[in-house]
């Protein structure tokens, strides 16, 4: 299957992200909608980021299981992402079914997740999917998105 690695890095004079999760969410929107998703790390700042980060801890190794719209709601809480780690499965997944494999984003070619977001460092997203059509949709909304070789991302 052919991956799709993209890097967003719009920024501000200040050389601040311009941009945050929520943002990603709304350019990737009716394309991802119907997907399960799992927030396995959050580190951030905003008015509901520290409530936000709690629940995402508490909820293990699997991540917070979320629908889109409940992915957008915990988004609109954030600010700023310093580092955040979401990904996700196909409608209709459980993910208590998941095998190690699965939750492992370095198998991520081989595995059944079909997107991951991540933000890194406070300075880039990094967009991982498995349709070509995620690609397109960030380069319509953001002024700085580069292909990335996904050879060296992988086992």
């Amino acid at each position: 299957m052919t991956v799709h690695i993209v890097s967003i890095r719009d920024a501000t004079p200040d050389d601040v992200l311009a941009f945050d999760l929520k943002d990603v969410l709304a350019a990737l929107g009716k394309d991802v909608t119907g997907l399960r998703f799992a927030v396995r790390a959050l580190d951030a700042t905003g008015p509901g980021a520290d409530d936000a980060a709690a629940q995402v801890r508490a909820a293990g190794t699997r991540g917070l299981s979320l629908t889109f719209d409940e992915l957008q709601a915990l988004a609109a809480r954030v600010d700023q992402s310093i580092d955040a780690e979401v990904v996700a499965y196909p409608a209709g997944t459980d993910l208590e079914t998941l095998s190690p494999s699965d939750l492992n984003l370095a198998k991520f070619p081989s595995n059944r997740m079909v997107l991951a977001i991540l933000a890194v460092d406070s300075s880039v997203f990094e967009v991982y999917a498995k349709d070509a059509t995620i690609e397109k949709d960030l380069a319509a909304r953001f002024r700085d998105v580069r292909r990335e070789d996904p050879t060296p991302y992988f086992d």
